[in-house]
């Protein structure tokens, strides 16, 4: 048995190999090209050996290697190592943070047997859901620009515009009629030509992001059809579904809620300052979903809302710490609780069931499993 480490950048794969003993067998850099590809695929093919191969979490970067030699080489068996982990491995042991330093590393992590998830379809999937996103968060980048730049320029030459409401004012820009109208009451016409092409620009992308959003959710209705109706049983949408589901992947990768709170975003630490202690959000967590969670909570808990189980747990918060902040992390932290419950049983979320307990059933479903 070989062990390779291998360190994605965006150019190049650096790869180093070790025996089971430890010792360097073979290592060096390949471009990301389909030549250098190729050289990798022939270097590793030539080792006649059945190899585990070790990659740390890149995201995008880390995906199309991967897809290849999963496709060419055989007895080939890819482990995804977690960045934090394999951070905490390199300063134990003193070891420096360089590309092929770090593939050493990676292989040596293996070789150890350390915490890795070895790569299955399910995250092959969730790659293809992952590119889709990506492309979903470019155009709605582009689209939000395009439109400061756009009402700008429309409001310097028409400022009664700037007493529509954004839904109008876009609504009307997209049919085009109010711009026939207001064409009459300029004489800027270089300027005006300026907004008709940036309105068609502006469409374009607009049409663009509609067309990638329906391709998310026909993605979403292929391959995760269980865990989309699990999840909209919440309230979430269909673009928050995209972002949850291209995160955790697979439910059943998570030996209990603990775990799934953490990754999501919500694990607490201890944070220690002199004498005094005290639990806090894990900064090193997801973000970007932590962030989708709160506005989740913020949206349930307003007066008009339907959410009646997460608004009565913030109601309980806010009573018992004072703190409408504090409130909507707890809040939070349970709704990924009952998401995790709900998954894991397959069954959609009732508003009405009592959810409180859920810890407990799950550690006792999963000490039977064992």
């Amino acid at each position: 048995m070989l062990y390779a480490g291998v360190d994605v950048s965006k150019d190049k794969v650096s790869v180093a190999v070790l025996t089971s003993g430890g010792t360097k067998l073979t290592g060096g850099d390949f471009d990301i090209t389909t030549e250098g590809l190729r050289l990798l695929e022939l270097t590793l093919k030539n080792l006649k050996d059945e190899i585990s191969m070790f990659i740390e979490q890149t995201g995008t970067y880390s995906m199309p290697v991967i897809l290849y030699l999963m496709e060419r080489v055989e007895g080939l068996r890819i482990y995804l190592v977690d960045g934090l982990n394999f951070n905490r491995f390199i300063k134990l042991e003193g070891r420096k943070k360089q590309d092929k330093a770090d593939a050493v590393s990676l292989a040596e992590y293996g070789r150890r047997g350390l915490p890795a998830r070895l790569i299955t379809d399910k995250d092959i999937k969730a790659y293809g859901l992952k590119v889709l996103i990506s492309q979903r968060e470019h155009l709605l980048k582009v689209k939000n620009q395009m439109e400061n730049r756009l009402r700008q320029l429309i409001e310097t030459i028409f400022p009664d515009s700037k007493t529509l409401s954004k839904q109008v004012f876009w609504s009307e820009i997209r049919k085009g009629r109010a711009i026939l109208d207001w064409k009459s009451l300029t004489e800027k016409a270089e300027v005006l030509s300026t907004i008709l092409r940036e309105r068609k620009i502006w469409l374009e992308i607009v049409h663009s992001l509609e067309e990638t959003e329906r391709e998310i959710n026909a993605f979403l209705r292929a391959h995760y059809p269980e865990d989309v109706e699990i999840l909209k049983s919440f309230g979430f949408s269909e673009t928050t579904i995209a972002y949850f589901i291209s995160v955790y992947v697979d439910i059943g990768r998570f030996k209990d809620v603990k775990a799934f709170k953490s990754y999501m975003g919500l694990g607490l630490r201890i944070y220690q300052s002199g004498k005094k202690e005290k639990n806090v959000v894990n900064s090193y967590t997801n973000k970007y979903i932590r962030k989708l969670l709160y506005m989740y909570v913020i949206q349930a808990v307003r007066e008009r809302s339907n959410h009646r189980r997460v608004k009565e747990y913030y109601l309980r918060q806010v009573e018992k710490s004072g703190s409408k902040k504090k409130a909507i992390i707890k809040t939070a932290g349970k709704v990924i609780e009952w998401v995790y419950y709900c998954l894991k049983h397959k069954e959609t979320f009732k508003w009405e069931t009592n959810y409180e307990t859920q810890q407990e059933d799950l550690s006792q479903v999963n000490s039977e499993q064992a």
